[in-house]
């Protein structure tokens, strides 16, 4: 049992040895496992955050030294290019400045050197010419009265009785000799008051006698009626003495200032009553200046009006050589017969106002065709129906694009209603004309005018204005807004604002001929009569013939500025063709001036739409176009280039603008294209057209103006 015992507990204890020293060698091995892997995993955890970490700051500091040079040549760079651009753009200001101060101070020396030689030159010359002048009219009395022999000369003094006064008086004073002043001084001693004339010696003039008056003193009347009474006095005078001869100056319209417009209606009345009142041979002189053109067509024009009462006075007795003896008032007024003479610048004219007077006349009620009636405005409908006018009935009838006037009421009333109606529509004529020149001109050439400040665009009605000085090369003040001084020599502007060069800058290419000096009656257009001899004309009256239409008259027109216009719209549209078109002869000039306008024109029927209206041929024109009914009626006619890309069929209700159709297919009906693809031209029938209408007037250029007599 012990051994047994023994080897157990030997077996026991060896396998609890084993179990203990096994388990303890597992803890043990397992410490010292545990210590070395996390020594070892210290070592390679801290050997690796020493790379990561090293490599991580090297990019960092990488990145953060690459942003600040960066950023630092940035600013380095900044600072340099801002350094040098000042620097440069200093010097570029700099040399600009001088360049525009030396400008600046070369067109003001210049501009001042200019208007200082011009006031002086204008100086220099106004002073030789009033010696000059006054040289010459010295050489012209003296000479009138060496040549011109008459037995009486008037002459005028003032207050103080100074012979040598005036021009007159001085050649007179001079010719005749010192005894003239003494014989005029020595009886003034012994007449008070003083008379209205003085009546002296002739002494060296080749003359009986010279007649003083005395205008410039108060008689405690008008100085007309002291005019009066001095030319009566001087003819009693004369008469009595048998003088077959006296002339007279132009008195009073020197420094008493006297219209000139009076003085030859109170002279010429004067003489000519004086003439039926004391019938003699006596011839009368009325002298005036060489230079005197104002008084000289005063008293022309006095002149023509005796001259057509005295025509009418002949006339009424021609038409009744055999007055009823028998009756009492066959020598009234009223027993003779109204006789009216018409005196024009041309046949035409007079043809014009005789159509006009008889439809005035012998019209019931009277009317007036003029498509003018459309623009005037409230103040013209005010003053037709205003109180001047109470008995007279005016009515106004609006048709197919067509106005009409239609007067009536008691004759005389009637008649003076008629003349106001006609002066309106002139007035509104005039500045509709005025209107479209502004428009024409705008489209063609445009004036500016600048300095140092910048440059401004004048408005249309001072372009207009200034464009017209332009082409008759003369100054002018503006009648409108800047209201400025214009100087063409310069070119220059000044007003309040201050001075200013003036530049012109036409809008299409001009030519040299466009610059030359104008005579402001070609403004803006000029009307050539062509030779009714010449082959041309010649050739116009074959090619009329054929339409039974006589050619009268032929004229060729030159729009310098709707020429322009036409041929820059000619590039892009190449088809043209030559059309005619009928108007009333009070439209020709306006045509001429401003181009086609729908209102000038009176086609009978506008049924192809909205537009200009034109015909392919004389004939034509005259059966589309509203014409004189009479045979003896005169017609005008223009030939116009029309430009006709791209027409269509017209209608009454069609617009203006007209797109162009697309062309016919298997739709329904044609649609446009583009809205905004418009058509040039509406015509009668896209086939053969015979009648056109265009909505822009620009696309017509007036070429010729016919007269014909049907």
């Amino acid at each position: 049992m012990d051994r047994r015992v023994e080897s157990y507990m030997d077996r026991c204890v060896e396998s609890y040895m084993d179990r203990c020293v096994e388990s303890y060698m597992d803890r043990c091995l397992e410490s010292y496992m545990d210590r070395r892997l996390e020594s070892y995993m210290d070592r390679c955890l801290e050997s690796y955050m020493d790379r990561c970490l090293e490599s991580y700051m090297d990019r960092c500091l990488e990145s953060y030294m690459d942003r600040c040079l960066e950023s630092y040549m940035d600013r380095c760079l900044e600072s340099y290019m801002d350094r040098c651009l000042e620097s440069y753009m200093d010097r570029c200001v700099e040399s600009y400045m001088d360049r525009c101060v030396e400008s600046y101070m070369d067109r003001c020396v210049e501009s001042y050197m200019d208007r200082c030689v011009e006031s002086y030159m204008d100086r220099c010359v106004e002073s030789y010419m009033d010696r000059r002048l006054e040289s010459y009219m010295d050489r012209c009395v003296e000479s009138y009265m060496d040549r011109f022999w008459t037995t009486i000369i008037v002459n005028s003094l003032g207050a103080d009785l100074k012979v040598n006064a005036g021009q007159v008086s001085r050649a007179i004073l001079a010719k005749a000799g010192p005894k003239l002043q003494q014989e005029v001084t020595s009886k003034a001693k012994f007449l008070n008051p003083l008379p209205i004339m003085i009546p002296t010696a002739g002494y060296n003039l080749s003359c009986w006698g010279v007649y003083h008056v005395i205008l410039d003193i108060n008689y405690g009347i008008s100085r007309l009626d002291v005019l009066k009474q001095a030319i009566t006095q001087c003819l009693f005078t004369a008469y009595n003495y048998a003088s077959p001869s006296i002339s007279f100056p132009a008195l009073g319209t020197g420094t008493i200032g006297l219209s000139k417009k009076d003085v030859a209606e109170v002279m010429m009345n004067t003489v000519l009553t004086f003439a039926v009142e004391n019938p003699c041979s006596m011839d009368v002189y009325f002298v005036i200046y060489p230079q005197d053109t104002e008084t000289y067509k005063a008293f022309r024009d006095r002149w023509k009006t005796y001259e057509w009462n005295k025509n009418t006075t002949s006339a009424t007795k021609q038409r009744d050589p055999t007055p009823d003896i028998g009756d009492a008032s066959s020598n009234s007024r009223d027993s003779k017969i109204p006789c009216l003479i018409i005196n024009a610048e041309s046949d035409e004219d007079a043809e014009e106002a005789k159509a006009w007077l008889e439809n005035v006349l012998y019209t019931h009620p009277i009317s007036i065709h003029n498509n003018l009636v459309l623009l005037l405005g409230q103040e013209e409908h005010d003053i037709l129906s205003s109180s001047d006018f109470p008995d007279v009935f005016i009515e106004e009838k609006l048709s197919n694009g067509k106005c009409l006037l239609e007067i009536d009421g008691p004759q005389q009333e009637k008649i003076k209603g008629v003349i106001k109606v006609e002066q309106l529509l002139l007035n509104v004529q005039e500045k509709h004309a005025v209107t479209l020149e502004e428009e024409l001109v705008e489209a063609a050439v445009v004036w500016f005018y600048e300095n140092a400040g910048g440059a401004w665009r004048y408005p249309a009605k001072a372009n207009r204005e200034i464009e017209k000085a332009f082409v008759t090369q003369s100054d002018l003040t503006l009648n409108s807004e800047p209201h400025h001084t214009i100087c063409m020599k310069s070119p220059t502007a000044k007003g309040r604002d201050g001075s200013f060069w003036l530049e012109r800058r036409p809008l299409f290419t001009s030519s040299k001929a466009g610059q030359k000096k104008h005579s402001p009656i070609d403004w803006p257009s000029s009307v050539v009569l062509v030779d009714p001899k010449s082959q041309e004309f010649q050739d116009y009256v074959k090619k009329f013939k054929k339409d039974r239409l006589t050619l009268v008259k032929m004229e060729c027109i030159h729009n310098r500025y709707l020429s322009k216009i036409f041929q820059s719209k000619k590039e892009t549209n190449k088809k043209t063709v030559q059309l005619y078109q009928a108007v009333p002869r009070q439209f020709t000039r306006l045509i001429c001036d401003v181009g086609f306008q729908s209102i000038f024109s009176n086609p009978i029927d506008p049924k192809f739409g909205q537009g200009i209206y034109f015909a392919d041929s004389a004939r034509r024109a005259v059966d589309f176009f509203q014409t004189p009914k009479e045979e003896s009626g005169l017609i005008y006619i223009f030939q116009a280039e029309v430009l006709a890309d791209n027409p269509t069929e017209g209608g009454k209700d069609l617009p203006v603008l007209v797109p162009i159709p697309r062309k016919k297919s298997s739709a329904p009906q044609s649609q446009p294209n583009d809205i905004l693809d418009l058509c040039d031209s509406l015509v009668n029938s896209t086939f053969k057209p015979s009648i056109y209408a265009i909505a822009d007037n620009f696309r017509a250029n007036p070429q010729y103006l016919f007269t014909f007599q049907q």
